[in-house]
């Protein structure tokens, strides 16, 4: 029966998800296409050197400065109760820290504990009493470092261009950050005892959280939004499109004159729209639609004022034509009499 540890668990998700960002990354970076750059202010340049400096810290301390692990130092597995022996031969002398930890080494739970939760869970809680009480125990040293890393999100994300990368930056933390959490609190200290079997989850869960951490900054440096634009680019593009919108005007009236124009053209046009008209009018919903309005807004009698007042326009301009054919032959008859 084959067993597989929370370590080697956590190992295998990291490596079949690592894949998978990478490719969707490469599309991401493909997809890009900007024709010029923003002009860097001195805040893109502080959080260039701020991620750059986060980026090469965190490898630092994954590569070069891990949590500290005896047993990786003396490459030896927590099962060996030997480990003083063992330790003295590299060193001769010991710290009264070293002293207390090799104490507490007699102990296979403690060992197991040791690997499973680091150094500082078994030296420095005073009130662990229970295998739980560890992992409560390191939960806050954990959580403050990703708290840390989204501070760091939340001041390299201020600027426009990179305001979408907040986002995706807290799903990515909080997902990793509880995943990581779930690993630890799912040691099984002993059934390891009975089995065997060895974790040196702190350790790993440290590197790949740093390796995480690393992947998260060098993201943030990259990103930029495909329609990053500068203050001068974006009012050339809207006045651009302005003189788009006003040539596309003058050569809808060029059309339309042309078309009216042409008696053939002028037609075709006419027979066109009253034939939309037509089955508009055949078109119960339309109808209805229509006589709705125009009962609500009284187009009605804002029509019939209309014909009304051309009425009398047209009658008065009769009278007007009449009283002046009257002037003029009383005119003409007193000249002819005269």
């Amino acid at each position: 029966m084959i067993v597989i540890t929370n370590s080697e668990l956590f190992k295998l998700l990291i490596f079949l998800v690592l894949p998978i960002m990478i490719e969707k990354w490469r599309g991401y970076m493909k997809e890009q296409n900007i024709k010029s750059k923003r002009k860097k202010t001195k805040f893109d340049l502080f959080v260039i050197y701020l991620l750059i400096g986060i980026t090469l810290t965190q490898l630092y301390y994954a590569f070069w400065s891990p949590p500290p692990n005896m047993f990786s130092s003396l490459k030896t597995m927590p099962r060996r109760s030997y480990i003083r022996e063992e330790f003295l031969r590299t060193k001769k002398e010991l710290s009264p820290r070293e002293e207390i930890l090799l104490d507490k080494f007699q102990s296979l739970e403690n060992r197991l504990v040791y690997a499973a939760y680091g150094e500082d869970a078994l030296m420095e809680c005073t009130y662990c009493k229970d295998i739980s009480d560890y992992f409560y125990f390191i939960i806050p040293t954990i959580i403050w470092s990703y708290i840390i890393m989204w501070i760091i999100l939340g001041i390299s994300t201020m600027s426009n261009n990179k305001a979408n990368m907040r986002t995706y930056g807290t799903i990515f933390l909080v997902g990793f950050g509880l995943f990581e959490l779930y690993t630890l609190s799912t040691v099984d200290i002993q059934n390891n005892k009975i089995t065997g079997t060895s974790e040196f989850l702190y350790c790993t869960t440290d590197f790949y959280r740093r390796l995480a951490f690393s992947g998260l900054c060098i993201g943030i440096l990259f990103y930029r939004k495909v329609e990053e634009r500068s203050n001068m680019e974006t009012i050339y593009e809207i006045i651009k499109n302005q003189e788009l919108i006003v040539k596309r005007n003058k050569a809808i009236n060029i059309q339309r004159t042309a078309v009216l124009r042409d008696e053939y053209l002028r037609t075709l046009f006419e027979n066109f729209y009253k034939t939309i008209e037509t089955e508009n009018i055949l078109d119960p919903t339309y109808k209805e639609a229509r006589d709705s309005y125009i009962s609500e807004n009284g187009i009605d009698k804002i029509a019939e004022m209309y014909v009304n007042d051309i009425t009398k326009m047209k009658d008065l301009e009769n009278e007007t034509d009449l009283a002046s054919e009257m002037h003029n032959t009383g005119e003409s008859s007193g000249s002819t009499f005269q």
